[in-house]
This record gives C-alpha cells, sequence and structure tokens, in this order.
C-alpha cells in the first residue's frame, strides 16, 4: 500500500511534518494524564496490526477537539477509507483499537508517521 493521501496529494510524512510544526504548542506535547482535569489529550498507541483502527479513534477525538483543522480532517477521513475498505490488512487486524499504552498528540503523530515510514521502506 503506498503512504499517501491522494494518489496525486502530498505524502503521509509530509503532510505529519506539517504538523508537527504545532510541536511548541504545549497541548501537543504535554504530558498525557487520564484525569478529568488534565486538558492534554491522551491518544492511543497501538498495538501492531491494530493500528489503523486506533489512527481512526485518535484522529477523530482530534478532529472533534481541534475544529476546523484541515489536516487533521484529511487524517482521519484517509484512514477511515484505507480501514472500511480493507486497503492495508498489515495495519488492520480487525475494526477496533487494541492499545497498552495512550500518549500525547506528539507520540501518536510520531506512532503513525513511524509506521508509514516502515511501509515506505518495505515497498521500496
Amino acid at each position: 500500500m503506498p503512504a499517501r493521501l491522494h494518489s496525486e496529494g502530498p505524502t503521509l510524512s509530509h503532510t505529519l511534518l506539517h504538523l508537527h510544526s504545532a510541536e511548541d504548542d504545549s497541548s501537543v506535547s504535554c504530558p498525557c494524564r487520564q484525569t478529568a482535569t488534565s486538558s492534554c489529550s491522551c491518544l492511543p498507541i497501538p498495538e501492531s496490526g491494530h493500528e489503523l483502527a486506533c489512527f481512526v479513534d485518535g484522529t477523530k477525538h482530534l478532529k472533534e477537539n481541534t475544529p476546523s483543522n484541515r489536516v487533521i480532517e484529511r487524517l482521519y477521513w484517509t484512514f477511515q477509507a484505507q480501514l472500511d475498505r480493507s486497503l492495508c490488512k498489515r495495519l488492520a487486524h480487525g475494526d477496533q483499537c487494541q492499545y497498552e499504552t495512550k500518549g500525547n498528540v506528539k507520540e501518536f503523530l510520531k506512532k503513525i508517521l513511524t509506521t508509514y515510514q516502515e511501509i515506505e521502506k518495505f515497498n521500496a
């Protein structure tokens, strides 16, 4: 599976690097604490084979909590389409997100980036 968002669009890596420009924002790199009083997003860091479902869940959370962010919106719909159409079976052994840990936005985006970089290496 090519790691492109659209056949003529930017690569996923390029899109994620664009998102990393927000790393100075404390809400992106804050420590993940799963408490009601924490404003930091705690997103699933998926187990192997469950990446797509967790990427859908995590980007959906980001989409709902960062209104009008077109990049997050694009990522969410891209991952949802890949999951719905079973386009990358390597990353989707089911449609349920399974994870052992959660991380902040920066850690979640890094997991997406490294996952797709591994696919690009494998397909090269």
